[in-house]
């Protein structure tokens, strides 16, 4: 297999993350400036926000050929996982991440340097590889547990409010960093085989590090 040199990869990673912008060319003009560019959520990915703790913690679990992009924002102390966008409105189930709605804009850096307090932890690497949800969620439930399926009737997503931090920068009229939590998990069963001594996943043991 062909082994391809780092910059080449890092530029490649750029590329994909750039593709999935709604104006590339203004993502571009913001990075010449060190600012944040706007990359709204639904179309490509979606965004699953943790604390930057756990998810230095998951990304210890989940061995490299299974992790997706992730962002971290040291300001915050926050992370946010790039998951696919299939990812539907599940059962709140598992209470450490938060799936932001469709339409949820994610303020990103290049993948080549940080901007604002925020930087890749895990890079895009130019093939569309995401975290699968099932195996982000496992690496986040502390103990064994059961997710039943939801009951719930289907309903549509309500725009969040902003933060106050961000109010005065965020008028493109899409769904602006918030707290609206969509639950992980849909019908998936954790037995006691699949958690190690610690409460940390074994199961499967080709995703685990």
């Amino acid at each position: 297999m062909a082994l391809h040199p780092a910059p080449y990869a890092r530029q490649a990673g750029q590329d994909w993350l750039l593709a999935c912008a709604d104006t590339p060319a203004e993502i571009r003009s913001l990075w010449d400036v060190d600012e944040l560019g706007p990359f709204p959520t639904g179309d490509h990915w979606m965004a699953a926000e943790t604390t930057l703790a756990r998810t230095m913690d998951a990304l210890k679990r989940i061995a490299p050929p299974h992790r997706g992009p992730v962002l971290s924002d040291v300001t915050q102390g926050l992370a946010r996982w790039l998951l696919p966008a299939t990812l539907g409105e599940e059962p709140d189930d598992v209470r450490t991440i938060t799936v932001h709605p469709r339409g949820w804009v994610l303020r990103c850096p290049p993948i080549l340097y940080p901007v604002r307090g925020r930087v890749w932890l895990e890079r895009p690497d130019g093939t569309g590889r995401l975290t699968e949800p099932v195996l982000l969620g496992a690496t986040l439930v502390p103990r064994q547990a059961t997710f039943a399926p939801s009951r719930r009737p289907a309903r549509p997503l309500a725009a969040p409010a902003e933060s106050p931090s961000t109010s005065s920068t965020r008028t493109s009229g899409r769904h602006t960093e918030s707290t609206h939590r969509t639950p992980l998990l849909d019908g998936q069963t954790l037995p006691a085989t699949a958690l190690g001594p610690g409460g940390g996943p074994r199961l499967p043991a080709e995703a685990f590090a």
